[in-house]
């Protein structure tokens, strides 16, 4: 039986200090055919040079610069540049083990009904030098519903089968961030999603992040809420759901200051409604300093 062709598909913008680990991680993969497609958005700094200095020597890895595009139109244009049967996402600087592709595969050799794949994930944070495991749901059940508290996947660690993509016409272009969740939502509507029991990524953490440090609270409070009720309604859950995604999008809208003079223990439980406790989605340990 002939092995299906995988495309990778990693996007990159001033990813210099981690894009040559990503790349050797990929090209050490157990897994063949695969072909990498980097879709270089517009970078400031030595990217485009690393991926030429590659790409000289690896025919797999195909270069596209279409300039400044931003993250969902440039998933989105190397989406429709993948020849594969399957497209897995690698970001620019997260390292995936080198079976990760061989197991996704055979995964879905195995489960024709699944259409989205991702798998357990380890953090190395560089400031603290913390490596922390990320411990997920498996299972089609398990994931949607956790789809309507949080995020129950990791981008990096994604394989999509192609025409699933093809039917959703790829990621929203009107979103700034947790694109990623809301495509994630989309997939679940439409096919089965599974998880791998196996950690296949390593995803580095450097310092303050775009979500959490690129918006006001408030912006990420409301988005995150949206983003729960539109899995509560598109995966046909039970609308009585909704109301503490509404209630919490509601306590997003005060300012904070006059949610300060509110009691300690009605700020505590409107964060907790904001905010679901992790455990619900993941559980997170603490297991070893350094790399």
């Amino acid at each position: 039986m002939e092995r299906p062709l995988v495309s990778v598909l990693i996007t990159i913008y001033n990813a210099e200090a981690q894009l040559a680990s990503t790349l050797r991680a990929l090209q050490a993969q157990t897994y063949s055919p695969f072909e990498i497609i980097c879709v270089e958005d517009g970078s400031t700094d030595e990217s485009l040079k690393i991926l030429r200095e590659f790409a000289v020597q690896d025919f797999r890895i195909k270069i596209f610069t279409p300039g400044r595009l931003g993250r969902a139109k440039a998933l989105n244009f190397g989406i429709e540049r993948a020849n594969g049967e399957f497209l897995a996402i690698n970001d620019a600087d997260d390292l995936s083990t080198p079976d990760r592709l061989e197991k996704q595969i055979a995964f879905f050799l195995a489960h024709p009904e699944v259409g989205m794949l991702g798998s357990q994930y380890e953090i190395f944070e560089t400031e603290t030098g913390l490596l922390r495991t990320i411990d997920l749901p498996l299972d089609n059940h398990s994931l949607r519903q956790a789809l309507t508290q949080g995020q129950p996947f990791h981008h990096s660690s994604i394989m999509f089968r192609m025409p699933v993509l093809q039917k959703l016409k790829g990621y929203d272009i009107g979103r700034k961030f947790l694109l990623d969740r809301e495509i994630f939502i989309r997939a679940a509507a439409i096919c089965e999603i599974a998880n791998l029991k196996e950690r296949l990524l390593r995803v580095t953490h450097h310092g303050k992040r775009y979500f959490f440090y690129g918006f006001t609270s408030r912006t990420r409070e409301l988005h995150h809420n949206w983003l729960r009720m539109k899995a509560i309604w598109s995966l046909n859950f039970p609308f009585t759901m909704l109301a503490k995604p509404l209630f919490a999008m509601g306590i997003a809208l005060v300012p904070h200051s006059l949610r300060l003079s509110l009691p300690s223990f009605i700020r505590t439980r409107a964060r907790q409604l904001i905010y679901p406790e992790p455990s619900q989605t993941t559980q997170i340990k603490e297991v070893t300093n350094g790399q």
